[in-house]
């Protein structure tokens, strides 16, 4: 799916032969319900998301929290970083089409 994100502007999933989504992959990820907050994977910050009951995944030397409006993901930043933790770095960002497809398709 990544190389068809590199390489595609205008997308169409099936199930079944059915399309579920179609259209221009940038208004498809802006129209979608969430967005991944990416930041490095760190035990103690595991460890906080864990005992704040926050779900993530572990990616790539990353956790990822999906995270449904920028308002939220800063929430959650900005707690950890109230509760002392030195977030050097973070992302957010849309989701991917792996995502989606895994989402809508199943």
């Amino acid at each position: 799916m990544n190389l068809v994100e590199s390489f595609c502007a205008e997308v169409r999933l099936l199930k079944k032969g059915d399309a579920i989504v179609q259209g221009n992959l940038s208004e498809i990820k802006n129209q979608y319900e969430f967005q991944n907050l990416v930041l490095p994977l760190d035990l103690k910050i595991k460890e906080q998301l864990e005992e704040m009951d926050i779900a993530f995944t572990e990616e790539l030397s990353q956790l990822i929290v999906k995270v449904r409006t920028d308002k939220l993901a800063l929430a959650i930043l900005n707690e950890l970083i109230d509760l002392g933790f030195n977030i050097s770095q973070f992302q957010i960002l849309k989701p991917t089409l792996q995502e989606i497809f895994v989402e809508r398709v199943g």
